[in-house]
C-alpha cells in the first residue's frame, strides 16, 4: 500500500502527537510520583493525578496532531511539506507546554499552601534563642 506525500506527513504527525506527550511523561514519572505524594499523602489522590496529567498531555498532543492541514504546494513541493511538518510539530510542542503550564501550575501552588506553615515553623525552630 502507497500512501501519498501528504498522508504520510499526517501520519508522521499523528505520530509525533501521541508520542511527545507519552515521552515527555515517562521522563517527568518519577519525580512527579514523588512531588504528587509530598502534596496528597494518599495513593488513590495521587493515582487520579497522575492518570489526569496523561489524559491531559495525550489530548493536547492528538488535539494540535489532527488539526493538520498542509498546504496546497505541499503536495508537489517537498521543502514546503517539510516546513508544513515542522510548523504542525511546533504547535505540538506549544500546546504541550500549555498543558504542562496549565496543570502543574495549581499543583505548585497547592504544594506552597499546604507546606508553606511546615518550612516557617523549622526555620523558626533552627533559629534558636
Amino acid at each position: 500500500m502507497k500512501f501519498t506525500p501528504d498522508v504520510q506527513a499526517y501520519l508522521i504527525v499523528l505520530f509525533f502527537g501521541v508520542c511527545a506527550p507519552m515521552v515527555i511523561f515517562w521522563m517527568l514519572y518519577l519525580p512527579l510520583c514523588h512531588f504528587l505524594g509530598e502534596i496528597f499523602r494518599s495513593k488513590e489522590v495521587e493515582q487520579f493525578w497522575i492518570r489526569l496529567i496523561v489524559v491531559v498531555l495525550v489530548s493536547a498532543g492528538i488535539s494540535q496532531a489532527v488539526a493538520y492541514q498542509p498546504a496546497a504546494a505541499a503536495s508537489t513541493n517537498f521543502i514546503v511539506l517539510v516546513w508544513n511538518l515542522a510548523d504542525q510539530i511546533r504547535a505540538i510542542l506549544d500546546a504541550l507546554l500549555w498543558a504542562m503550564l496549565a496543570t502543574f501550575l495549581p499543583l505548585l501552588l497547592s504544594y506552597t499552601i499546604l507546606h508553606a506553615g511546615r518550612f516557617k515553623s523549622d526555620s523558626a525552630s533552627n533559629k534558636g534563642p
